[in-house]
């Protein structure tokens, strides 16, 4: 994820806000503070053949509390027009393989994950413990 990217993710954020199933968020935030509080080594983009960002994904850190070390919140949103495509299987998947990378290895879900694994989700086999996913 570059900046270059910025408008096209953050336009994604906020289809995702106004569908009222991503986030308690009423707005998605500028790319300054999205950039400021998104792991640099846990972002990915998906393009289509022109550059065009298709989804995302990115991972926030829980807590800076020592207990929490590792343990992350990620999202991940993929454009309407996007969907069905399996769009969101590859950034998850993506995402997964970069936190396995450094060692991260407990993942808190989203709102829309707390009703339960969503199909992305059950297929990488992620269990969920009350509303976290604890491993996948």
């Amino acid at each position: 994820m570059r900046p270059a990217h910025a408008d096209e993710v953050l336009e994604i954020y906020q289809l995702g806000i106004d569908e009222g199933n991503a986030t308690f968020e009423a707005t998605a935030p500028t790319w300054e503070h999205f950039n400021a509080t998104k792991l640099p080594d846990h972002r990915q983009v998906a393009l289509d053949d022109s550059g065009t960002v298709l989804g995302w994904a990115a991972a926030v850190p829980v807590s800076d509390r020592c207990a929490y070390a590792g343990v992350v919140e990620h999202s991940v949103y993929v454009h309407p027009d996007a969907r069905g495509r399996e769009i969101g299987l590859i950034l998850l998947r993506a995402l997964v393989a970069s936190m396995e990378a450094s060692g991260i290895s407990d993942r808190a879900v989203d709102r829309e994950s707390a009703r339960g694994p969503g199909p992305c989700r059950s297929t990488c086999s992620a269990r969920t413990g009350g509303n976290r996913a604890v491993t996948f």
